[in-house]
């Protein structure tokens, strides 16, 4: 409990401090969101500064957080990704460089012997290590990540809400798999990201009347990476089952694969931004921004909920089965419901 209030109170400083130097010199950073005919349908121009808040308060704390040396890393790392994405949403650098400075900053932390060398046990197979495959597949994980909650910052607060629900999920794996392993210093991180999400939130929603800002690419690049690793990292240490990650952030990835799939089907480059993700679809169908953020967080918890309960009951096969039966249901659903 004294932790928690202590976080309490040195985040809700930290963020103060910065939103209001950043919220002040937005219009020189050249980091403002301004509407277009596109995919931007905001009335006025925001502050695009949300990544920067929470980057901030993170890195002003980190070499005196008591938690492992490795989520340090992680958190210096991600500097890479928040200086290419503010790049990119100040003069508009394109997607080549933010997918470039991914690379090296997950390079950087794989080289600290942080990677996914074990996918889980199976019938007749056994257990499947990765072995010399372990470096691309991390790399690919990390990525699909990092651009999935990039992706789906399409509305207010879904980015940073599946970040928060991706979390909560991640807490209770923890706490059903081991209660004992939430006592453990890195689980203090998480609380720390959870606050500071729920902070920006306020903003973003507007629960705190004109000053509203968004999170930019700079941070639903930063949510992503940071996220992808942490659950990583926890698989590592045996805080979650491998064959559990995928459903931490579920919703997102899934999304992002089948917009991929339709853009090249389309014959357009996957990485084009348009309105074919799921949150555009349903503002096609008239639903309000409130309705679509309670569907898809309501969705992700379900998912989340479901991969748990398969897992208890068949293990890594049925977990993995159910995952796969997942994204088949999520794309006949959204094709019905694009018909």
């Amino acid at each position: 409990m004294h932790f928690l209030l202590s976080v309490l109170l040195l985040n809700t400083i930290l963020f103060f401090v910065y939103f209001f130097i950043f919220y002040k010199f937005s219009e020189k950073l050249k980091i403002i969101d301004y509407p277009d005919n596109v995919r931007k349908k905001h009335s006025y121009p925001v502050p695009a500064i949300g990544g920067l808040i929470i980057y901030f308060s993170l890195v002003t704390q980190v070499f005196n957080l008591d938690i492992s040396y490795n989520l340090k890393i992680i958190i210096i790392s991600s500097s890479l990704v928040v200086l290419i994405s503010y790049l990119d949403d100040s003069i508009k650098i394109g997607i080549l460089p933010r997918l470039i400075s991914q690379v090296f900053a997950s390079l950087i932390i794989i080289g600290f012997n942080i990677s996914i060398s074990y996918i889980g046990s199976y019938p007749i197979i056994g257990e499947i290590y990765l072995s010399n495959f372990s470096f691309l597949f991390t790399l690919f994980c990390i990525l699909l990540v990092t651009n999935a909650y990039n992706f789906i910052d399409g509305i207010d607060g879904l980015t940073s809400t599946q970040f928060l629900i991706s979390l909560l999920i991640i807490l209770f794996y923890i706490y059903f798999e081991n209660p004992e392993n939430l006592k453990s210093i890195d689980i203090k991180f998480v609380y720390i990201l959870i606050f500071l999400s729920i902070m920006f939130l306020l903003f973003n929603l507007g629960l705190i009347p004109s000053k509203k800002i968004f999170l930019g690419d700079n941070g639903s690049n930063l949510l992503g990476f940071i996220l992808g690793w942490i659950i990583i990292y926890f698989a590592l240490k045996d805080y979650i089952s491998s064959t559990l990650c995928i459903w931490v952030v579920s919703l997102p990835c899934i999304d992002l694969l089948r917009v991929f799939i339709d853009r090249i089907k389309l014959r357009k480059n996957p990485f084009h931004p348009d309105r074919l993700h799921i949150h555009f679809l349903f503002k096609e169908k008239n639903y309000s921004n409130s309705s679509i953020l309670f569907l898809l967080s309501f969705g992700s918890v379900i998912f989340g909920v479901l991969g748990y309960i398969s897992f208890i009951i068949g293990g890594d096969i049925l977990s993995i089965l159910t995952f796969v039966i997942i994204v088949v249901i999520y794309n006949l659903s959204v094709k019905k419901f694009l018909s």
